[in-house]
């Protein structure tokens, strides 16, 4: 909406509404006066010299549902809290990119996951209290168009989590779990699911995920786990494995 509207509550305190004013001044789309679709938080923070918060992060939600693209990279003050927000009010978010908010947990990604269906591309990267039971919510939620999830060094995942992501979201063009030591831990299942599920994947980054054998790389070339579909990931076209000591190199 208009900008001038947003700010013509006169409900609201003086000091709220000051700061509710640079927050939009800051991503107004001249000529048309509306706000921008995708929002970088981190910049944001850096240019105001301050952190941003859960509070921020609640304002900027409140005057803006319509917002398609949020970047909060290093923002390590926002909490669930901030994804309670964002999950009540932007239900059209297309991109969200958490990438070292590492107080997020399961519970506020279950929040984004049951109302922000419209979700293509989430990174979690750096989160480090993002475990399996965080990727059991995201293939649970509503999200059956997410087409890409960052995981990098989220040291907590597994092959059991990872397992049920790959049978819950079999959109995914792009799955990065460089840095993930546990990926591997049960004789590569999650990679096997992988194989039998994912079969749009395009890009598939391990690097790092050091328990990898040359077992769980041949299924997902040739498919295996759960799925009916078998197959395979026949449109890979990137795939890391740097690090991976026990891979063969032929």
């Amino acid at each position: 909406g208009n900008v001038v509207t947003m700010l013509g509550d006169s409900s609201l305190t003086e000091d709220f509404l000051l700061r509710r004013q640079v927050l939009l001044e800051s991503f107004i789309s001249l000529p048309n006066n509306t706000l921008c679709s995708h929002i970088d938080l981190r910049q944001f923070g850096i240019s105001i010299g301050s952190a941003v918060t859960n509070a921020i992060v609640q304002e900027l939600s409140g005057v803006h549902p319509k917002l398609l693209g949020l970047d909060l990279t290093d923002c390590s003050l926002v909490t669930d809290v901030g994804m309670w927000a964002l999950s009540r009010h932007c239900l059209h978010l297309e991109k969200l990119i958490l990438k070292g908010c590492d107080k997020i947990t399961n519970v506020g990604i279950r929040s984004l996951s049951l109302r922000c269906s419209a979700l293509l591309v989430l990174d979690l990267s750096y989160c480090y209290l993002v475990d399996d039971l965080t990727l059991t919510v995201i293939a649970g939620g509503s999200w059956q168009f997410l087409q890409e999830i960052h995981l990098r060094n989220c040291t907590k995942v597994s092959d059991n989590g990872l397992a049920q992501l790959a049978h819950g979201q079999a959109n995914l063009q792009l799955l990065d779990v460089t840095g993930c030591p546990n990926v591997g831990e049960y004789g590569d299942r999650g990679l096997r699911e992988i194989g039998g599920n994912l079969l749009k994947l395009k890009e598939l980054h391990l690097a790092d995920a050091r328990r990898i054998e040359d077992s769980g790389i041949m299924s997902i070339t040739m498919g295996a786990g759960s799925s009916a579909n078998g197959g395979g990931c026949r449109l890979l076209e990137v795939l890391t494995l740097s690090g991976c000591e026990n891979v063969s190199k032929k």
